[in-house]
């Protein structure tokens, strides 16, 4: 199992080379340069804000944040998995996906959104850390 430096190493060089094949093509929205500029060190956090609430993206731990993102759903062969591709479009996810009800979320989970693109069903899923922030996880369902 690779480690989570070896795995954002490879995070890295895929943003890299889909940043290269867009040139001259189209510019990154502004969530997607965040997301983009934290990858490869720009940033150590990424703030978006959807209906006037703030929304975290940072390292967390193995349970939550980008860490868990990266160690437990970022690759071709997990539960849950997503692409590169599927982490640069995280925000769409918030910004053009439903919002879940209480129903749909585990219990302890402030709040979710869910996209299906593809025919694959994207979930970002919030929960407020001990500073009463939202931070993030993202996984996919089939």
């Amino acid at each position: 199992m690779k480690t989570y430096s070896e795995k954002m190493a490879q995070l890295k060089a895929e943003f890299s080379q889909l940043n290269k094949n867009r040139r001259g093509k189209y510019e990154f929205s502004q969530h997607q340069q965040a997301v983009y500029d934290y990858v490869i060190g720009k940033r150590s956090i990424v703030q978006f804000e959807v209906d006037g609430k703030q929304f975290f993206l940072k390292k967390g731990n193995s349970e939550f944040g980008f860490k868990h993102i990266i160690m437990k759903h970022y690759s071709d062969d997990c539960v849950g998995c997503i692409s590169a591709r599927d982490i640069l479009n995280i925000a769409n996810v918030v910004r053009f996906g439903r919002e879940l009800s209480d129903i749909e979320l585990n219990r302890g989970v402030n709040l979710g959104y869910e996209q299906v693109k593809d025919e694959k069903i994207f979930r970002v899923i919030f929960n407020k850390d001990r500073n009463g922030n939202f931070v993030v996880t993202f996984f996919s369902r089939d």
